[in-house]
């Protein structure tokens, strides 16, 4: 059954800190459905997700991007709230080709940080088997 989560829709960010702030954020909200307004899609926030939000690799994108570690901790605490307001992109295939991964979705949206606006990128990965995956 999907448990759907009304999350406050503010001006204001839950600003993290650092790595561990923003775990523990976003573990309230593990398992978590959010519906994105722009297309209906509803997508899951999983104990990968988190892993993934929070990885290395994801905050070396966002480094390379210009953001700073801790408006990426940020960024990934809010990805509940970011997702549900984020537009679509590009759809694409897996590019492992793998047979459960239906598409890969990348969404972008606007988030204002205090002293300056950036754009993330979320990554949504569409399988047979688990359906909508926020990473």
């Amino acid at each position: 059954m999907m448990r759907m989560q009304r999350l406050p829709v503010d001006d204001e960010l839950f600003y993290a800190g650092n790595k561990k702030a923003a775990a523990e954020y976003l573990k309230r909200i593990q398992g978590t459905y959010i519906r994105n307004l722009s297309d209906g899609t509803t997508a899951r926030i999983s104990s990968t997700s988190i892993g993934k939000l929070l990885s290395n690799k994801a905050l070396s994108k966002s480094l390379a991007n210009g953001f700073s570690i801790p408006e990426h901790d940020t960024a990934a605490a809010n990805i509940a709230r970011l997702f549900r307001e984020a537009v679509c992109m590009v759809t694409r295939p897996d590019r492992k080709g793998s047979p459960d991964i239906v598409a890969i979705h990348i969404y972008q949206v606007r988030i204002q940080f205090k002293e300056r606006v950036g754009i993330a990128e979320i990554l949504l990965k569409e399988s047979r088997q688990n359906g909508h995956l926020i990473y």
